[in-house]
Parts: C-alpha cells; sequence; structure tokens
C-alpha cells in the first residue's frame, strides 16, 4: 500500500525552497513516494541534477543536491515501474503509463498535463487532498490481507522488529492458523528470497503474580513450541531472536502490537494475529517515531523487564 506519484524533474529544481515543498510531503514511511520514473535507474534523481545546474546558484544547487541524495537514501525515491520509452519526452511517459497504472498524483512544473490529480509546482500546498496525510482503511484481520498491508515496507527493510505480548504457539490447529501463520507469513515478506540485517520478535513471558500472564508457558515450553509449530513454516536461511518481558509494578503496560522497521512501521492495536471476521484499524508510524518504540524492546532503554530470549534459525 504504496501511492506513487509522478513528479516533473524541473518541478522541483527551481530553488531549495520549492524543492523542500514538495520532496518533504513524500516518504516511504508515509505511504506514499515520488517515482524514479525517467528512463532507468537513478535517473530521475539524474534529471533533478541537470535542471538544478541550469536554473541555480553554485550554494543553493550544492544544498538541493544534498537534500536529493538524502531523500533518495530514505527511499522517498522509488523506482515501481519500467515503461519508458526514451524517445518521448517525461511527460507523454508519464501520460502513457497512467493509462496502464493510474498515478496517485502528477506535479508538473505548470499543470500542463490535463490529468485529474495533477498540480503544478507553485501551487503544491496542505490543501491537495491527494497529498495530505490519510488514515489507512481498515484491514481484514487475515494473513493475507494484514500481509498485503505490511509487505511494501517489509521488503525493503534490512531490521525489522515484530511486537505483540500475545505471540502463543501450540500445535492446535486454531493457534496455528491465528499465530504462526501470520507470523511467518510476515516474515516472509521481509525476507523476499535476501538475507536480512536483523528479525526480532517480542512478546509477554510468564508471570505468576500478574493474572493477565499467568497462563503463559514458561520459557521453556515457549521455546519448545516455537521450534515445533513456528519454525517449520520459514523460509529456509531465516533466523530470529525471541525476547520476553515482563511488566514493572505500577509502570508501563505489555500491550503494543508493532510493526517496527528502520524506514517506517505500522500500530495494529487489534494485534498481529489473524481473526477472519474482523476489521482492525492500522495506523502508519513514522522512521522517527519506530526508532522511539524500537528502544522500549532493548533491556537498556526498556520500561520493561527482560525475562528471557533465544534465537531460531530454519536451516539453508
Amino acid at each position: 500500500m504504496i501511492e506513487e506519484f509522478a513528479v516533473e524533474p524541473a518541478a522541483v529544481a527551481t530553488s531549495i525552497a520549492d524543492f523542500n515543498n514538495i520532496v518533504d510531503r513524500f516518504g516511504i514511511d508515509r505511504g506514499r513516494v515520488i517515482s524514479d520514473f525517467a528512463g532507468g535507474p537513478g535517473n530521475w534523481v539524474n534529471k533533478v541534477r541537470v535542471e538544478a545546474n541550469a536554473r541555480l546558484q553554485p550554494r543553493a544547487r550544492l544544498d538541493l543536491v544534498e537534500r536529493l541524495t538524502q531523500a533518495a537514501r530514505d527511499l522517498t525515491i522509488l523506482r515501481m515501474r519500467e515503461d519508458y520509452s526514451a524517445v518521448d519526452d517525461w511527460l507523454p511517459n508519464v501520460l502513457r503509463s497512467d493509462r496502464a497504472k493510474p498515478w496517485s498524483g502528477i506535479i508538473t512544473t505548470d499543470g500542463r498535463a490535463g490529468h485529474a490529480n495533477e498540480c503544478a509546482s507553485a501551487r503544491v500546498d496542505n490543501r491537495i487532498p491527494w497529498l495530505r496525510d490519510r488514515d489507512l482503511p481498515r484491514v481484514p484481520r487475515t494473513t493475507e490481507a494484514l500481509s498485503a498491508v505490511f509487505k511494501p515496507l517489509l521488503s525493503l527493510s534490512r531490521h525489522v522488529v515484530l511486537v505483540d505480548p500475545y505471540v502463543t504457539f501450540d500445535s492446535t490447529t486454531r493457534r496455528r492458523e491465528q499465530w504462526a501463520q501470520p507470523l511467518a507469513a510476515y516474515v516472509a515478506a521481509a525476507v523476499g528470497g535476501r538475507e536480512l540485517g536483523s528479525l526480532e520478535i517480542h512478546t509477554a513471558a510468564d508471570d505468576a503474580s500478574d493474572p493477565r500472564w499467568s497462563r503463559r508457558p514458561d520459557a521453556r515450553l515457549f521455546e519448545q513450541a516455537c521450534r515445533t509449530t513456528f519454525l517449520p513454516l520459514l523460509p529456509r536461511g531465516v533466523r530470529i531472536q525471541f525476547s520476553r518481558w515482563r511488566e514493572r509494578p505500577s509502570d508501563q503496560l505489555l500491550h503494543e502490537r508493532l510493526v517496527l522497521t528502520e524506514i517506517g512501521g505500522f500500530r495494529v492495536d487489534a494485534g498481529l494475529d489473524a481473526r477472519p471476521g474482523d476489521l482492525v484499524p492500522v495506523t502508519r508510524l513514522s522512521r522517527e517515531t519506530c526508532l522511539d518504540l524500537k528502544h522500549r524492546y532493548i533491556a537498556a532503554t526498556s520500561p520493561y523487564i527482560f525475562a528471557d530470549g533465544f534465537t531460531i534459525l530454519k536451516p539453508s
């Protein structure tokens, strides 16, 4: 669920103020990106540089190129389609591609495209409805639907953290379909045949002093159930670090259900498990928010007490 926008290279090369006004409205963590649509990988960035060279003074040009490089590094600019013809200019390519796969919006220098969702660069502001941050529609609480929401972000990430205090594994069909299968699907979406930098799952530990957690399995039983029920469903070569936590008295409750990465994430208040028939709200999280939330699941900075952990590895 990433929206793709066509932005004319010249539209962001008139000044650093115009560049910031347009480019800062995009981001992989906001669910919308500028398409690297200009002939080949990195060509959109190169065309912006060419336009900036022709229009800007050296200092302004240097500032713009620095911001442009950072935007590309942050995946604000992303290549998602290939149907560009070197015979035609940028705008005819954009309009032809729109017929095959509609753009979420088009930004041009002068509004000449005649597209329903088009805006001239000088008129870009918060009044443009298709450039506003919007809540995601409620998502069916199924493995397929939730995976489809998470996959575009997970497939571009190097470091993935899944958080749900109620993760449960056992050999019953109901539990397998509720927990093991959805989590395995999220892992598969993240891996996609490549090697991740890290993959973590955080959940609550058993706690005899708290009625909410007193029926959770102890460390040995949880790990055993994980290896028996969850591990066989994982792609080959996957390594996952499990961590279990307990609440501190009179401190923050373990209740968050999160998908966190270094480039953004999601909050799913109802849970990461599958319960067909339910619809759940899913909220996007910025990369900055994800970084803050990750610190809650590092022992040195956590408001919770680290209880136990283990690593599983699916052999290649």
